[in-house]
């Protein structure tokens, strides 16, 4: 059975489901109409099986298309929340996957094991 985490307008697009804390570099670039932008550091704060929190230098807005990468793992993914730049959660933004599986699948699918009984 699959955990789907929930967004809700309500919680401001955020995930409201299950997420797993881990910290993991990854490489995001916009995706736009001629191409892919510069790549970018970023740093998962949160992921789950849909996608994740980031941190990075760079602004991105609400429906952003992004390329996140993880080694040789890469998706396609939507800007579903940003931080408020005014905010203390500036440069936060949440991705969920739109194309192919999250480059973090074998992150979770280890955890997943390690607390299996």
């Amino acid at each position: 059975m699959e955990n789907k985490p929930n967004t809700s307008p309500e919680a401001g697009g955020l995930v409201t489901g299950k997420v797993v804390h881990l910290a993991l570099p990854v490489r995001w670039s916009l995706v736009g109409q001629e191409g892919r932008g510069a790549a970018e550091m970023a740093c998962t704060y949160d992921i789950h099986p849909h996608g994740a929190r980031l941190l990075s230098a760079r602004q991105v807005k609400v429906g952003d298309l992004v390329m996140v990468e993880r080694g040789r793992n890469k998706a396609v993914c939507q800007v579903v929340w940003a931080g408020d730049p005014a905010s203390p959660l500036r440069g936060q933004f949440s991705v969920q996957c739109v194309e192919g599986r999250t480059p973090w699948d074998e992150e979770l699918r280890q955890m997943e094991e390690q607390y299996q009984p």
